[in-house]
């Protein structure tokens, strides 16, 4: 991957799409090979995950939850960092309220906040789109498509073809632990982008 890409990592069920993610954002060591990313003292500093877990404190509100995790950080500017992502995560009239009245798609929202507020090289998304609603699926492909940028590199797992072809710039298929295909977003129709995904995967191992 080159710095700047937003790769959509596709695949059926078991393809080692999650486990390719815990590998690199060091969750779990890898059995064979390496992962080399930017230069050699890359570590875990430089990313940012949003996983299945949001890792979030209910019982704290959206900037007491920011605000802890820049304290972890050790982030100078740690009240400031959290009011400016709020502000763009369109969170900002829930910033005093209990994470535990949050919807699905502002607890996504909080969770990516989370996940930049040390302002990573490399982001790591999990399926974030699991569990959102129509609305909540655009609201949330619009805050990625504004986060992106020319310093940071996206990964992000989904099964959301068509949210993938609407934000990434490249793709990568695995099935049974292999890439399968790889490609540049070149403005593929949907459907057209479709049937090459499934041409690329075997019929019985499509969910």
């Amino acid at each position: 991957l080159d710095r700047g890409d937003f790769c959509c990592v596709l695949g059926p069920n078991g393809a080692g799409k999650t486990t390719l993610l815990s590998i690199i954002s060091t969750l779990i060591r890898p059995t064979l090979g390496d992962v080399c990313w930017g230069c050699p003292d890359w570590d875990r500093s430089r990313i940012g995950l949003v996983s299945h877990q949001t890792m979030l404190y209910e019982q704290l509100t959206g900037f007491e939850n920011l605000l802890f995790y820049a304290q972890l950080y050790g982030l100078k500017n740690g009240g400031e960092t959290t009011r400016k992502l709020i502000q763009e995560m369109g969170l900002k009239s829930f910033i005093n309220r209990s994470v535990s009245s949050y919807s699905r798609g502002m607890r996504q929202r909080l969770t990516l906040a989370r996940a930049l507020l040390h302002e990573p090289d490399l982001l790591l998304l999990d399926e974030p789109f699991t569990g959102l609603d129509q609305h909540g699926s655009q609201t949330f492909g619009q805050v990625l498509k504004e986060i992106s940028s020319d310093k940071r590199t996206v990964l992000m797992v989904t099964h959301n073809l068509r949210e993938g072809c609407n934000l990434a710039s490249r793709f990568l298929v695995l099935n049974h632990g292999c890439v399968v295909l790889a490609e540049e977003n070149q403005a593929l129709k949907y459907e057209d982008w479709e049937n090459q995904y499934l041409k690329s995967v075997s019929i019985d191992s499509v969910s």
